[in-house]
């Protein structure tokens, strides 16, 4: 089973006690120096990438699920891509930024639409993600819109989905197993 489909599948215990050591610990390690900086920064992007990995993990065994009835569309990894990509790149657009406030001009505009692009994909990843989950649960690409965002809203507010979409994870991982997609 490849590493994003095995993300969407860890126990929500321990999910949450990684997401919550991945944002405590640049709390506890912010001393000013530029090695806590930089560990903070890595490790608030970690904790970003975090419910993202998950959510493309179940994106990613949703879609496989579908694909055995032929009934899934065009693939939009690259929509997670995008946001991945982004958060990892946030720390340095927010220095970036930082450097360049209040100079006006161009740049400003740039680091804007830069930010509003990320911010966009990261919850259209959370979309894709929640509706590929129900179209794969009823079967069909046609979705009912109030299971989708319901589940949506779940995957937002990520550390209380874990928990809450346990159950449903598990009949994905059963159904992933039983059609054979993966080993």
């Amino acid at each position: 089973m490849p590493f994003p489909i095995r993300l969407a599948f860890i126990h929500p215990i321990w999910f949450v006690a990684l997401a919550a050591t991945l944002f405590i610990a640049p709390a506890l390690t912010m001393n000013g120096d530029t090695g806590s900086v930089v560990a903070v920064a890595m490790m608030s992007v970690c904790a970003m990438l975090l419910p993202l990995g998950w959510a493309h993990g179940i994106y990613r065994g949703a879609r496989l699920v579908l694909a055995k009835t032929n009934t899934v569309g065009p693939s939009r990894d690259w929509i997670f891509y995008i946001a991945e990509i982004g958060v990892i790149c946030v720390p340095v657009l927010a220095l970036g930024s930082n450097a360049l406030r209040g100079s006006g001009g161009v740049m400003d505009g740039v680091f804007g639409f830069i930010t509003l692009a990320l911010v966009l994909s990261y919850f259209a990843s959370l979309w894709l993600a929640s509706a590929a989950l129900v179209a794969s649960e009823e079967g069909t690409p046609k979705i009912a819109v109030h299971k989708a965002v319901g589940t949506f809203l779940l995957m937002v507010y990520w550390m209380i989905g874990a928990w809450v979409l346990s159950r449903r994870l598990k009949a994905l991982r059963a159904a992933l197993e039983t059609t054979g997609a993966v080993a």
